[in-house]
């Protein structure tokens, strides 16, 4: 199910330095740029890819107007971490 969403979540980052420098390697996207497709709107959908232990979703978004990222994180509590963040693929971006 898709949903289209407006978040008013806080985010922690506290511990990510090194998911963040893996995920700047792998994607070339910070996680402090990733906050940044939150924003605004974005298209939401629960993550069942991989059993994870944890309910994750995938938010695809606009990120300051520049690039359209997609971004996995984790909700607990009202507060957010990210899991990961890349450029959308064109079919994606569709």
């Amino acid at each position: 199910m898709l949903a289209v969403c407006r978040h008013r979540s806080q985010w922690n980052l506290n511990g990510t330095e090194d998911k963040n420098l893996q995920n700047i390697a792998k994607h070339r996207v910070r996680f402090e740029d990733a906050i940044r497709t939150f924003e605004g709107f974005t298209f939401d959908a629960h993550d069942d890819r991989f059993d994870c232990g944890e309910e994750r979703t995938l938010s695809i978004g606009m990120a300051g107007n520049i690039a359209v990222l997609v971004v996995v994180r984790r909700d607990r509590d009202d507060v957010c971490r990210i899991i990961s963040a890349r450029q959308a693929t064109r079919s994606e971006r569709k």
